[in-house]
């Protein structure tokens, strides 16, 4: 199977997705705040995901939803940051990058992957595995 694309293609999304265990019980701290969100944070495939407009807007962002393309655009200073729901592909000041997870739907809200979003809005992510939390601070 080949593919044409700029953007390199992890083997983890060629083939059928193997099934992961969903692992609850993460907490996201921006700047020492624990976010609150009605969708509790979780680990799936190995990286973290929370819902995504409580956690943007704890990072001031504005945040733009167009349910048409199932797409959400993020918006902090001069950072533009957008991605898909089902899609690997995240976009930051029009550059394409590989999600490690794609954007999915947790009932009727959109969960996102935390380093991806974070890092794009200029947040450096700190990981505590034994607590399960991360430490979001502001760099630029």
């Amino acid at each position: 199977m080949t593919h044409s694309t700029s953007i390199h293609h992890s083997p983890f999304y060629l083939g059928p997705r193997p099934y992961v265990t969903k692992i609850p019980g993460v907490t996201i701290n921006v700047e020492g705040t624990p976010i609150p969100s009605s969708v509790e944070p979780f680990i799936l495939g190995g990286r973290t995901l929370c819902q995504l407009r409580p956690f943007a807007e704890a990072m001031g962002a504005a945040v733009d939803w167009d349910n048409n393309a199932q797409r959400v655009t993020m918006t902090l200073g001069n950072r533009v940051t957008s991605c898909q729901v089902g899609s690997e592909v995240g976009v930051m000041n029009g550059r394409g990058y590989m999600l490690d997870e794609p954007p999915l739907f947790v009932g009727p809200s959109v969960v996102v992957p935390v380093r991806f979003i974070a890092e794009a809005l200029g947040y450096q992510v700190d990981w505590d595995e034994t607590q399960l939390l991360v430490n979001l601070r502001r760099t630029t």
